[in-house]
């Protein structure tokens, strides 16, 4: 819609096209866009207190991953961020539960595991590395 190209950052599509992860991307033998999974995880996982005992309860969580790579021998989860005015450390600490849920979401679908979590920021123009746990 014109709304949505009036809000593109037309530089940092530049740089992410530009850039070494588009060719990274582009040699995945699959790549599996804006994925939506619904996944059963302990309450203990998602809930804010982590204090607290919640037993065997459980929960499901409902997610779209921007981007899965898929390679002969494992598989990489691409989330892509527009936050401004975040550092890449600051973005790394809001949203690496997120990538951990969809990290876990994603090794009871596939045949491979997944060695790698990468938020792309378009406004800084990088990768962001989210430690494995």
């Amino acid at each position: 819609t014109p709304q949505e190209r009036e809000g593109l950052d037309l530089v940092a599509l530049e740089t992410l096209g530009s850039s070494p992860a588009l060719e990274h991307i582009a040699s995945a033998k699959e790549q599996m866009k804006e994925y939506p999974f619904i996944t059963q995880v302990a309450a203990q996982t998602v809930m804010e207190d982590k204090g607290e005992d919640y037993g065997q309860a459980r929960c499901l969580v409902q997610g779209v991953v921007d981007l899965v790579l898929i390679f002969e021998d494992h598989a990489e989860i691409w989330d892509w961020k527009t936050d401004r005015g975040k550092t890449a450390q600051e973005l790394a600490d809001t949203y690496r539960s997120q990538l951990w849920l969809y990290r876990y979401a994603m090794e009871k679908r596939l045949k491979v595991p997944v060695t790698r979590c990468v938020l792309y920021s378009l406004a800084l123009g990088q990768e962001v590395e989210i430690p494995l746990i």
